[in-house]
């Protein structure tokens, strides 16, 4: 019997030795002296004999970062009677490198049950644990890449209908787990609650489709709105595939939803200042050429004027209708603005004193049940800008806002300022292009109206849009396009129920800018260039009136030609921009380098800024605005030739 115990011990020891397991038997005593460990140990670095003569202790081979937690869970388990337990620690070799092990340990009592012996099996488990380390590296990288692209996981349970989430997709919705009952819910409830209800068929349509398809790697993509909790509408990217069992039959849906909010609100403003522009080109357009005709008709209007009696019956009538295209005028210019090209005689002013030389008006523009308060910061305002277009901006924002408050009376309050504005605060501006940040003036206009819904807001500055009735809708975007012109920023509070205040911001300059010296000369011979024929047809009736021969061209090539034939006799130039074959800044380029000192006027519909920018310093005699009468044309020449 003796003899079949000792082998059995020798069989099971030569087990042991085999498997990469390590066999310990501990004293229960302090630093739990080794009695026995099999041949494993050498895995280590370490001979059998080091540790069974105390050479090397057993607690000198844990690491002394886990000595204190092993100790206190081995007392901790033996005062709880137990049997066995559990551990997983770390332990140094021989060479000082770090393994970890799984210690199995079994609790040897005496008759008396006090503890004798602590008998193990030990497991080194260090590659485990680097693997457990590096999917823990791995899962936590790819959680925080889905927290960064604002990604959400998701499963759909076929057989149960039933989604699961994970909590990142909970914060696309604004919730936790928590608020809504766990990380399960219903396909039904999640239909009705977190989809919009005009995305539910498509959404519906894509998971039929990905189910329908017999290819296993299909993946399918959709774009759709989701509820948050505020019932705020979120739009998200959305991947899944479908799992399917060993047979083909879907059972599962595996998924990630991405919030592209952001990216479909910047679509929707590029898309939505393309289409500013486009209508702004157009506009532009459109008024230029109406410039041209109206310049033929005060032209003719005031040439006819001029021909009459004083006490002629059809001066009236003539009176009436240069009133008529004056108006005609004003409307062109506003077009003008609202495109961007609206700029013409700039000066520098005092945002602050503007607005106080106009109080008048701004309280004449609104019903008498409506307050306007006028708060002027004490710091100078300067600006350089064009005071009738800003004028116009300021009557536009009281008459905006005055509208917005209604009969029921309120108070509009018109703020103005000087402020440092950074990237992070122009970047709300309203207007396509932003400023560069910097020290700007401000003028805000605040109503006690009822504010704007997100739809109103974003047709705001959109032409012929109003809230009011068919037939207005020019303010604001001529307020937009005035500004733009000028290099500012619009910025916009506003809630239902609240009001709304607009603030524009307009680069602040620190001196007036000096004004120009033009040189006069004598008179003479004057060429026309333009490539219209009213506009050439009126301008040399005008010029003839005043004394002035006319030689006239319908573009720059041929003004060059003509310029070249008669230069002895040319004095001036009046030079249309906008012209085929070869434009005025070219020509004028052109005429320079034929001869430097002859003056030339340059002739647009659109604004002096616009038109001259490419030609500034290169010495213009002046700018003719288009529609002119014969006064505006006199004037203009006497200052570039001196009066006759």
């Amino acid at each position: 019997m003796a003899v079949n115990e000792s082998e059995r011990c020798r069989e099971l020891e030569r087990i042991v030795g085999a498997s990469p397991a390590i066999a310990f038997l501990w004293r229960a005593a302090e630093g739990w002296p080794v009695e026995y460990v099999s041949d494993g140990i050498r895995q280590l670095g370490y001979e059998p004999e080091a540790l069974t003569s105390g050479a090397v202790p057993y607690a000198k081979l844990v690491h002394p970062d886990d000595l204190g937690r092993v100790s206190d869970e081995v007392r901790r388990y033996s005062e709880q009677g137990l049997a066995e337990f559990t551990q997983e620690y770390r332990i140094l070799s021989a060479t000082g490198e770090v393994r970890w092990i799984d210690d199995r340990t079994f609790i040897r009592r005496d008759g008396a049950g006090r503890i004798t012996h602590y008998q193990g099996i030990v497991l080194d488990i260090t590659e485990r644990k680097r693997a457990e380390e590096a999917l823990a590296r791995s899962e936590a990288e790819l959680s925080a890449a889905l927290s960064v692209a604002s990604m959400g996981c998701w499963q759909l349970d076929l057989d149960r209908m039933e989604f699961t989430f994970d909590d990142r997709y909970y914060r696309l919705h604004g919730v936790t787990a928590a608020e809504v009952g766990g990380h399960h819910m219903s396909a039904e409830e999640f239909a009705r609650s977190w989809v919009h209800p005009d995305d539910a068929h498509h959404v519906r349509r894509s998971i039929e489709r990905a189910l329908a398809s017999t290819d296993p790697s299909y993946q399918s993509h959709h774009e759709a709105r989701i509820l948050r909790k505020d019932r705020d509408p979120r739009w998200v990217n959305v991947w899944f595939q479908v799992e399917r069992d060993a047979t083909g039959r879907p059972i599962r849906l595996h998924g990630v939803n991405q919030d592209i909010t952001e990216r479909k609100r910047a679509e929707e403003a590029l898309v939505h200042a393309q289409k500013l522009e486009s209508l702004g080109v157009l506009a532009g357009g459109i008024a230029h050429d109406f410039n041209n005709l109206l310049t033929g008709i005060l032209g003719n209007l005031s040439l006819a004027v001029a021909d009459l009696p004083q006490l002629s019956p059809a001066r009236e009538a003539i009176d009436s209708a240069q009133a008529a295209a004056q108006r005609a005028a004003e409307l062109t210019r506003q077009i003008l603005a609202y495109a961007g090209k609206g700029r013409y005689q700039t000066a520098t002013v005092d945002l602050g004193e503007l607005v106080e030389q106009n109080a008048d008006l701004l309280r004449a523009a609104v019903s008498h049940r409506i307050g306007i308060e006028i708060e002027r910061g004490r710091e100078r305002q300067p600006v350089e800008v064009d005071p009738s277009q800003i004028r116009q901006v300021i009557l536009n924002l009281v008459t905006n806002g005055g509208e917005a408050i209604g009969e029921r009376g309120g108070t509009l309050t018109v703020k103005t300022g000087v402020r440092d504005c950074d990237a992070r605060l122009l970047a709300a501006s309203r207007i396509d292009r932003k400023p560069e940040p910097g020290r700007f003036a401000f003028l805000e206009v605040r109503d006690s109206g009822s504010g704007m819904d997100a739809e109103v807001v974003r047709r705001l500055f959109d032409p012929f849009f109003s809230t009011k009735f068919t037939g207005r809708g020019l303010g604001l975007p001529v307020v937009y396009g005035i500004i733009r012109a000028h290099g500012g920023a619009i910025l916009l509070e506003t809630s239902p129920g609240i009001g709304t205040a607009i603030t524009v911001l307009i680069p602040a300059v620190p001196t007036p800018a000096a004004g120009r010296e033009v040189a006069a000369s004598s008179a003479g011979t004057i060429l026309i260039v333009d490539d219209e024929p009213v506009v050439i047809e009126v301008c040399g009736r005008m010029l003839r009136r005043l004394g002035y021969d006319v030689v006239t061209a319908a573009d720059g090539v041929a003004a060059l030609q003509l310029f070249d034939r008669h230069r002895a006799a040319v004095r001036c130039v009046i030079l249309d921009l906008t012209m085929p074959r070869m434009d005025g800044v070219e020509a004028f380029r052109e005429l320079r380098r034929r001869d430097c000192s002859v003056p030339v006027l340059l002739a647009s519909g659109y604004s002096e800024p616009i038109a001259t920018e490419d030609l500034i310093g290169e010495g213009l005699a002046g700018f003719v605005q288009k529609p002119f009468q014969l006064t505006d044309l006199k004037r203009k020449l006497e200052a570039a030739l001196g009066p006759r």
